[in-house]
């Protein structure tokens, strides 16, 4: 794929970091920009055209919780800005006996702000799980994710 694409926070990730006023937090958003940016470099083969692309790039079970904190990276490709999304997600990974919830998952506008087209986020969200893992952590090799309807709504 030719096309640039650009990594980005999300409205609320932005707002966070400007009252957040610290190095850590600054650096912290730097190592996100460059897993987003190395993940486009190394997988831009894999995005479509005039589609949401949605990946599920790590998951960490958290037993207790019975959940798993995963991290999604996001690229709007559809040619228009983006400021709300629904998705129905079923993720899966080969781990004998976990199984993961269907979920329909919502960005909100609050969250999400206005995204433009050519720009890749990071959402990191905690996904329903059942089973007893056998990793601490399933990485994007291990987690295959099926995308029934997305939704979006568009800026006003």
């Amino acid at each position: 794929m030719a096309r640039e694409i650009k990594a980005a926070l999300t409205y609320a990730q932005n707002q966070e970091l400007e009252q957040t006023h610290s190095q850590a937090a600054e650096r912290d958003v730097d190592q996100v920009m460059s897993f987003i940016e190395n993940f486009i470099v190394t997988y831009t083969d894999y995005f479509e055209e005039g589609k949401i692309n949605l990946f599920a790039v790590e998951a960490h079970p958290n037993i207790r919780q019975k959940e798993a904190q995963v991290a999604f990276i996001l690229i709007n490709l559809t040619g228009e800005t983006i400021s709300e999304m629904t998705a129905k997600i079923q993720l899966e990974v080969e781990d004998f006996g976990v199984t993961f919830d269907a979920m329909d998952w919502t960005i909100p506008a609050e969250f999400l702000g206005d995204w433009e087209d050519g720009y890749a986020i990071l959402v990191v969200d905690n996904v329903p799980m059942n089973g007893a893992p056998t990793k601490m952590s399933y990485g994007i090799g291990d987690i295959v994710m099926d995308v029934g309807e997305i939704m979006v709504r568009h800026p006003k």
